[in-house]
């Protein structure tokens, strides 16, 4: 099993979610519909992170902001620090337009200023934390 690829149907299961939520990312992405993209990268990546710290230093508990997950594995929150790149995909994952991206999703104007900013910076991050999910002593 690795990181993300573990099947099941409980609440509490990140890993199918974080697979689902990410396919329907794409989906929307693909056929224009980039607000619902923009909310959907934003929920996988809670579900990812959440899947993550499970795994290693126990449940997350209902958090929905983004840095505060990462906050909660010191390891974790060291490595992104370490890498401008990721950190600052973090931050436009969680904050699309300034706003989280849960409130984001329901304010009245969806527009951002560089969608394909966004899309970029969820893709690069969901490669980056699978991609280290082994040294932080996830599942691999």
């Amino acid at each position: 099993m690795t990181l993300g690829d573990r099947g099941g149907s409980r609440l509490d299961d990140y890993a199918s979610a974080w697979v689902a939520r990410a396919a329907d990312a794409e989906y929307l992405r693909g056929h224009g519909a980039l607000s619902g993209c923009v909310h959907m990268a934003g929920v996988a990546t809670e579900c990812l992170l959440k899947d993550l710290l499970a795994q290693t230093v126990g449940a997350a508990g209902r958090v929905h902001h983004l840095t505060e997950l990462v906050r909660r594995h010191p390891v974790l929150l060291a490595h992104v620090q370490a890498v401008p790149a990721v950190a600052a995909a973090l931050v436009l994952i969680n904050e699309p337009g300034g706003l989280h991206f849960i409130d984001w999703r329901y304010q009245g104007d969806m527009s951002l200023p560089d969608f394909h900013a966004h899309a970029t910076a969820y893709a690069l991050f969901w490669r980056w934390l699978l991609a280290e999910a082994a040294s932080l002593g996830a599942l691999t």
